[in-house]
């Protein structure tokens, strides 16, 4: 049977953890040895990071340093979760300075429903440009992901230039 490890809301804030984070994160992976088995997969959902990086001084190395600091002591205790481990952003994830107003009102008002949601997806595996807000974290997955040769990181594909 499959087991899921589900943990939210991590709000990363800057590059080194206070003490008490760094203290929470290493019990957090010591415990999950005690959970985990083979049949174990780890989600990571929702805002890996706080305020869209704000408080670090490399933005575009974020979602690295999340890595670092919160996957890596997980896997390093955990290893059989290597190829096991999903993410899903959250709106702390994205970076607000790349939200053009009057693109997003109209994404809110047109999408309504699953089918409409759906076209979008699709159209985004060719044309991003309304997913720009996402593009580091959207690097960095990939990155992630290459380590696993046999998974695909994502419905929305960034094409950057």
């Amino acid at each position: 049977m499959i087991r899921i490890i589900h943990i939210s809301d991590l709000h990363l804030e800057k590059e080194t953890p206070s003490f008490e984070k760094s203290t929470i994160i290493n019990a957090l992976a010591e415990d999950l040895t005690q959970q985990v088995n083979e049949d174990t997969l780890l989600l990571l959902t929702g805002d890996l990071i706080d305020k869209g990086a704000l408080n670090f001084s490399d933005k575009s190395n974020a979602f690295h340093t999340f890595e670092k600091v919160f996957v890596d002591p997980i896997l390093l205790k955990n290893p059989g979760l290597k190829g096991r481990i999903f993410f899903v952003p959250g709106n702390h994830d994205i970076y607000r300075d790349k939200i053009d107003k009057y693109s997003e009102s109209g994404l809110k008002s047109e999408l309504s429903n699953v089918k409409v949601l759906d076209a979008f997806i699709q159209s985004n595996r060719i044309n991003s440009k309304h997913l720009d807000r996402l593009e580091t974290y959207k690097k960095w997955e990939s990155d992630f992901y290459k380590r696993f040769n046999s998974k695909e990181s994502s419905n929305f594909e960034l094409h950057t230039s």
